[in-house]
């Protein structure tokens, strides 16, 4: 029995990635469920689609099939409902399906992290420690570990989130508009679409000087590097170079010792274009995934994209930031005058 990721199309794939922003840190989301189901139906495969899953090119998925699948086979792959699902993981009964068929789950919402449907028959923090079992399984196809350890063994790794479902606040629009020269202020404006985002939206952007007031210390105090992880043009961080210098690390520098690892008989076998726009930026991602997955410590914003980094290693010191507050931390961190737990940084 197979059973298919089949929750993106390909659409949303072409779509995404035009906003360096490719979902996969939702869609990796539901392969942990596809995941979790193949561990209790005995001799069944999860299968994700190059199309819709072209990080496969890079990345070895535990008990997973990488291929290009038919019309055929989506056709006749018969769904899961959100129900039976539940009713298997509470039972483990899967009696009920047919061994000589093809499966896909169908979880409308699946990934949205605090959806509710996460919560049934178990504790969010079990769903967080079997999310976290099942991504660390994850591996490059290239041995490279050594190299990013020796890179990024005193990096503390940010995301920063200004792109696609971010709500630009008036507050954060004057901040970056006394940031940027009115040139690159237009650019950044019409190329992320700010005037189109939602008051409602719930991922408020995060303002620079709330990841100044946590930078500064990290790098000044704890002495480590910075990379910027993000889904628009590096050249609106410039005034972050600007600010900490030789302690940014320079993505460009170290991507290109990384693309080397990757020899021209990988891209035939592959059937993939190295100087293709599509298949850089799929590096691109993979390359900042794993310097989070090896960073010290990691400074996360609202997204499944830093939850990943996050949770591959449970011990990882890091900051969880909801807009201007700091969520969730497990690092202690001092102010100038007093002692402070970043819960309480109001920036």
């Amino acid at each position: 029995m197979k059973i298919l990721c089949l929750q993106f199309t390909v659409d949303d794939f072409a779509k995404s990635i035009t906003n360096n922003d490719t979902a996969f840190g939702n869609r990796l989301i539901y392969w942990v469920h596809c995941y979790r189901l193949s561990n209790l139906i005995k001799d069944s495969k999860v299968v994700v689609s190059y199309e819709t899953w072209p990080e496969a090119l890079l990345l070895n998925f535990p008990n997973t099939i990488s291929k290009k699948l038919s019309k055929f086979e989506i056709d006749n792959s018969f769904p899961i409902s959100e129900d039976q699902y539940k009713y298997i993981l509470r039972t483990k009964d899967v009696s009920f399906l047919d061994n000589k068929k093809n499966y896909y789950l169908d979880l409308p919402g699946v990934d949205d992290w605090d959806n509710d449907f996460f919560l049934f028959y178990e504790t969010k923090s079990y769903w967080q420690r079997y999310y976290s079992e099942s991504i660390s399984k994850i591996k490059l196809k290239v041995d490279v570990g050594e190299f990013f350890k020796k890179e990024f063994k005193n990096v503390c790794w940010v995301h920063i989130r200004r792109g696609n479902e971010t709500h630009a606040t008036e507050e954060f629009l004057e901040e970056i508009k006394n940031t940027f020269s009115p040139e690159d202020y237009n650019s950044y404006w019409n190329t992320y679409n700010l005037n189109r985002y939602q008051p409602d939206c719930v991922r408020v952007t995060t303002s620079d000087r709330v990841y100044f007031g946590l930078l500064d210390e990290i790098v000044h105090d704890r002495n480590k590097k910075i990379y910027i992880s993000s889904d628009i043009d590096s050249k609106y961080f410039s005034h972050y170079v600007s600010r900490y210098g030789n302690d940014i690390i320079d993505r460009n520098i170290i991507f290109k010792k990384f693309l080397n690892f990757y020899k021209e008989e990988f891209f035939i076998k592959e059937r993939y274009n190295p100087t293709n726009i599509k298949t850089l930026q799929l590096f691109y991602n993979i390359f900042d995934l794993f310097v989070g997955i090896n960073s010290d410590i990691v400074i996360v914003s609202e997204s499944t994209w830093g939850y990943i980094p996050r949770y591959y290693h449970k011990q990882k010191d890091y900051i969880w930031l909801h807009g201007n507050d700091v969520h969730e931390s497990n690092i202690i961190m001092y102010s100038k005058s007093d002692k402070w737990l970043p819960g309480d940084y109001k920036g």
